[in-house]
C-alpha cells in the first residue's frame, strides 16, 4: 500500500492544489517516492470533492506498468467502478489478476479474473485466464503487461524494489490546473517549473514554462538559454539557434555568458551542417572570452577538419 502522510490543513480545492504542488515540489527536488504519495492522496482528494475523472487520471497514470503498486492499482479499480466504467474497471481487475499470477497467487488471481468478467463479460483476456485456471495446476503465468514503457513515461520509485510509471502528458495537465493559478506573475516560478521539466526530459512544457518566465528582463537571458538547450536536446536546431540569438541580445549578458551562447549556437550549426558559421561562432567566442577550453579544442579540430589554419 502506498504510506500515507499526516493530512494538510485545509479541505476541498485548496487541499487539492496543495498536494500538486507538493507532487510539483517532490519532482523538483527529486523525491518521486513522495511525489507518488501525494498524487495519490490528490486523487483521492478529488474524488471526495466528486471530480472522478480528474482522479483517474491520476491513478490511471500510476497504475499503469508492471511493477505499479497493489495499492495504486485497487484504488484505480474502485474509481472505475464508482465512475461506472466497466470496461475499464475490467482490464485494471485484469492486470491484478495477472499480478496474482506472477506471485503464484492462483487463488486470488481467479477471483480477479471472475471480477473482471463480471464487469464486462465480453472481456477475452478474463476469459482466457479463467479457462487457464480451471484447468492448470498452480503456477506463475507470464504477465499481460508489456515490458516495454511507451514514449512518455518515466519509471519511478515508490517503495523498496518497486516502481510506478508516471503517464507524465496526462499527469501535468493535473500539476497544472494545480499550480498555475499559485504562479501568477511569478517568473522565477516559471522559470523553477521549467528546469524541473527539462530535467524530466519533458521539452514542449519546458519551452511554455521558459517563454512565460521570459517576460521578466532578469530572466530573459536565462530562459533564453534554457529554450535553446531544450530545443537542441529534442534535436530542433533550428529554433535553438533562434533562441540562443535572441540570448545573445538579452540585457545583462557578460564575456562569459556571450561565450557560453556562442558554443552552444556552434554547436547547433555544426548538427544542421553549416561548419563555417559554427567555426565563426567559436572564433568569436575565443576573442571575447579567451581561453576557455572547450572552445579552443573544438575550434582547433573543426579547424583541421575543414581544412583551415589553426
Amino acid at each position: 500500500m502506498v504510506a500515507r502522510r499526516p493530512v494538510l490543513p485545509g479541505s476541498g480545492v485548496v487541499r487539492v492544489e496543495s498536494l500538486l504542488q507538493q507532487a510539483q515540489d517532490e519532482f523538483r527536488s527529486g523525491d518521486r517516492v513522495a511525489a507518488s504519495q501525494a498524487l495519490v492522496e490528490a486523487a483521492q482528494a478529488y474524488e471526495a470533492l466528486g471530480r472522478l475523472d480528474s482522479a483517474a487520471t491520476i491513478f490511471r497514470s500510476l497504475g499503469r506498468g508492471a511493477h505499479a503498486p497493489i495499492g495504486v492499482m485497487e484504488l484505480w479499480l474502485a474509481n472505475c467502478e464508482k465512475r461506472g466504467d466497466q470496461l475499464e474497471g475490467s482490464q485494471v481487475a485484469c492486470e491484478l489478476g495477472d499480478r496474482a499470477l506472477n506471485e503464484g497467487q492462483d487463488a486470488r488471481a481467479m477471483g480477479w479474473f471472475e471480477h473482471a468478467a463480471a464487469l464486462d463479460p465480453a472481456n477475452d483476456t478474463a476469459r482466457r485466464r479463467l479457462i487457464r485456471l480451471s484447468g492448470k495446476p498452480a503456477g506463475g503465468a507470464t504477465s499481460s503487461s508489456s515490458n516495454g514503457e511507451p514514449a512518455g513515461r518515466v519509471q519511478v520509485a515508490v517503495g523498496r524494489g518497486t516502481a510506478t510509471t508516471f503517464d507524465l502528458e496526462g499527469l501535468l495537465a493535473e500539476f497544472q490546473r494545480g499550480v498555475d493559478s499559485q504562479l501568477e506573475g511569478d517568473a522565477q516560478g516559471h522559470y523553477d517549473m521549467g528546469m524541473a521539466y527539462r530535467e524530466m526530459g519533458l521539452h514542449e512544457q519546458a519551452l511554455d514554462s521558459f517563454r512565460i518566465a521570459a517576460r521578466d528582463p532578469r530572466l530573459a537571458l536565462l530562459c533564453h538559454e534554457m529554450s535553446g538547450r531544450s530545443l537542441a536536446e529534442a534535436g530542433q536546431h533550428e529554433a535553438a539557434v533562434r533562441e540562443f540569438t535572441m540570448g545573445l541580445r538579452a540585457p545583462g549578458l557578460d564575456a562569459a555568458g556571450e561565450a557560453e551562447l556562442r558554443y552552444l549556437t556552434a554547436m547547433s550549426l555544426a548538427a544542421l551542417g553549416d561548419p563555417a558559421g559554427a567555426v565563426a561562432q567559436l572564433e568569436i567566442a575565443d576573442m571575447r572570452f579567451p581561453g576557455r577550453a572547450d572552445v579552443v579544442q573544438r575550434l582547433a579540430e573543426w579547424r583541421r577538419a575543414f581544412g583551415q589554419a589553426a
